[in-house]
C-alpha cells in the first residue's frame, strides 16, 4: 500500500469517526457534562466492535449500555435500533480495516 493510500485511509477512518461520534451526541440523551473526547471513544469502540464482525444486536446492546449506564440517560429502543443500523452500515460502508481483515469482516 502506497503512503497516499495510507493517509487516504488514515482521514476517511478519522471523518468516520467523527461522523459515528455525531450521530451518537446527536441521537443519545446527553448529559450537560459529556465531553467530545468521551463520545469520540465510544464511538471509536464502536467502530472497532463493527470491523471486527459484531452483528447488530451486539452494536445495540453497546449503545444500550452507553445510553444507560455511561450517560445515565433513558433508553430509547427504537433510536438505539435505529442509531445501531445506521452506524453499523457507515462502518461496513466505509471502514479502512476492509482492505486489511477481510477475513474478519461479515458479508453485508
Amino acid at each position: 500500500m502506497s503512503y497516499s493510500a495510507v493517509k487516504l485511509a488514515s482521514l476517511k477512518a478519522d471523518v468516520l469517526s467523527e461522523v459515528v461520534a455525531g450521530q451518537i451526541w446527536m441521537h443519545l440523551s446527553m448529559p450537560a457534562d459529556a465531553s467530545r473526547a468521551e463520545v469520540e471513544q465510544c464511538a471509536a469502540d464502536l467502530i472497532r466492535a463493527a470491523d471486527y464482525g459484531a452483528a447488530e444486536q451486539t452494536i445495540e446492546q453497546m449503545l444500550r449500555r452507553l445510553q444507560a449506564d455511561q450517560f445515565a440517560g433513558p433508553v430509547n429502543s427504537l433510536t438505539i435500533k435505529l442509531l445501531a443500523r445506521r452506524a453499523l452500515d457507515m462502518v461496513r460502508r466505509n471502514s479502512p480495516a476492509e482492505s486489511h481483515f477481510p477475513a474478519l469482516r461479515k458479508s453485508a
